[in-house]
């Protein structure tokens, strides 16, 4: 409360009192206003603090939701992808993986390949095989028996006469020859059956001139008696 001093003149006394009312209802209104500012800022400020610490546990539960919900996504995705992993690089039970099908395609073609060749040997060879085809076999990864190697027996000694050695040599050699694709083993066969033949001329010659020599010899002799007979 504020002092008045006391005048003896009455109507400045009364402008005072008029004038100090004025102020102090000035001051009164300008107080109750910045109060009611101040108590609205606090209001304010207590209301976003009620709606941060509202919130607060919102965000944090739906932070714990998406958190919860990408930690599933990847361990459903980690679990995932070693099936489909294995899916690609391991091949089903009982089936074959690439390689192995291309040795069984190999094998095939090699099993088709020596048996053609052994029957064109059993083909030429009429007369004088002496067995059928023999065959060396490896198994494949289809647990399947494939020929990979084969042989046919042959009758190559001479003959008691030189006529039948010289055309058992030259069936022989047909015989060796006879397969599209002749092995070494089958170009020795056929050498040793043209030398067979060569030595059987020879000795065909040999006996030839020895017939001839024989025969020479019997006219002669048969020249001369006649001519003794004569000059007898």
């Amino acid at each position: 409360m504020m002092l008045a001093p006391i005048f003896q003149d009455p109507s400045f006394n009364m402008e005072w009192m008029a004038r100090n009312r004025r102020l102090s209802d000035s001051i009164a209104q300008g107080s109750s206003s910045v109060n009611f500012q101040s108590h609205s800022a606090i209001t304010d400020e207590s209301a976003q603090a009620n709606s941060s610490q509202t919130a607060a546990p919102n965000q944090v539960a739906a932070g714990a939701e998406a958190s919860q919900a990408k930690s599933s996504s990847e361990k459903a995705t980690s679990e995932k992808e070693p099936e489909e992993k294995s899916d690609r690089s391991e091949p089903q039970k009982g089936e074959l993986t690439p390689d192995q099908k291309r040795l069984i395609s190999q094998l095939q073609t090699t099993d088709q390949r020596v048996r053609a060749h052994e029957q064109a040997h059993l083909n030429a060879a009429q007369g004088i095989a002496i067995s059928g085809a023999n065959f060396e076999y490896q198994a494949g990864p289809d647990n399947k028996r494939y020929a990979v190697a084969g042989e046919v027996s042959i009758d190559t000694s001479r003959e008691s006469e030189p006529e039948k050695t010289i055309a058992k040599g030259n069936k022989i050699i047909r015989a060796a020859l006879a397969p599209a694709d002749p092995s070494p083993q089958d170009h020795a066969v056929a050498a040793n059956a043209a030398q067979m033949i060569q030595e059987a001329q020879a000795e065909l010659m040999r006996s030839s001139y020895a017939q001839n020599q024989a025969s020479g010899e019997e006219d002669e002799d048969k020249t001369v008696g006649s001519n003794i007979d004569q000059q007898a």
